[in-house]
């Protein structure tokens, strides 16, 4: 028998999708929550174009943001349950906070996307060459 706790057993959907736009709209920031892997069980609320429009369309940047979904998620259960700030790939700063019952982390808040500083519009025209976007439509979307 598996006695392992899923967020979504806990928690519906709905709900969970409800705060997090609520929370979202209210800070202005991205979020998205996830099962404790980093697998999204919400849409993203409030991504940034930059974000939505440009990375995560490419092929490559796609698969990194997932990974950075899934490094925030890490981070939380790896370092006390605790709340965390990291860059993502794409070099915006992200948070993490572990959702828990008990001792138990069964999920990630993750939002973010935030510029850390004054835009580098040559690292974005890199990032943009990189992931095959058009580094001057990335720098307009930055």
């Amino acid at each position: 028998m598996d006695d392992e706790l899923y967020l979504t057993d806990l928690v519906s959907v709905d709900v969970l999708q409800t705060l997090q736009d609520s929370f979202s709209n209210m800070t202005g920031m991205a979020a998205l929550t996830t099962d404790a892997y980093g697998t999204p069980v919400t849409v993203g609320s409030n991504f940034t174009d930059f974000c939505m429009n440009y990375i995560r369309e490419s092929p490559l940047g796609n698969s990194r943001c997932m990974r950075c979904d899934k490094t925030g998620a890490e981070l939380t259960a790896s370092l006390s349950h605790q709340a965390r700030s990291y860059y993502c790939h794409a070099g915006l700063v992200d948070f993490a906070a572990p959702i828990m019952v008990g001792d138990v982390m069964v999920g990630s808040f993750i939002g973010g996307q935030v510029l850390p500083g004054k835009p580098n519009y040559d690292e974005f025209r890199r990032i943009g060459a990189e992931l095959g976007i058009d580094p001057d439509s990335l720098v307009d979307a930055a």
